[in-house]
């Protein structure tokens, strides 16, 4: 009975300590990923110099992760992670993966707006939600 005042001490201490700071995030889970391949890789290095750099740059990483996980500055954390998922999704996109990789986005002649359709429809009539401008689009050979 007593350990159990201890944890939930030490938890609402935790808890404490964690408020307003931003915590883990995508990017963080990417990082210590990355941080921990890097760690096992140079163990496999005969050359003891490029061993130790390998660790180095692995616990800079480490350190990295810490230093976003304990930050006060959500703001500029929360715009960091933005910025990854931003590329991982362009990346996912070029392989025709993610949320819209699988869509042609089109440019309303009308409006200027931009209107997402699904692709390998071949030639297609496009009409836009916004302004209700009907133009014609290519969106890829049928499959």
């Amino acid at each position: 009975m007593r350990a159990n005042g201890f944890f939930k001490r030490m938890g609402d201490g935790m808890r404490r300590f964690m408020y307003g700071r931003y915590g883990i995030d995508g990017l963080g889970k990417f990082i210590l990923v990355v941080a921990l391949i890097v760690m096992l890789a140079s163990s496999f290095i005969p050359n003891e110099y490029a061993r130790r750099g390998t660790l180095v740059v692995s616990w800079l990483l480490l350190a990295l992760e810490y230093f976003r996980i304990f930050s006060v500055k959500r703001d500029k954390r929360a715009r960091e992670n933005y910025k990854y998922y931003m590329f991982l999704n362009s990346v996912k996109g070029i392989f025709g993966k993610g949320p819209d990789g699988n869509y042609r986005f089109f440019t309303c002649p009308g409006c200027k707006k931009k209107v997402k359709v699904p692709k390998h429809h071949g030639k297609i009539e496009i009409t836009c939600r916004n302004c209700g401008t009907v133009f014609t689009g290519y969106t890829g050979k049928r499959k």
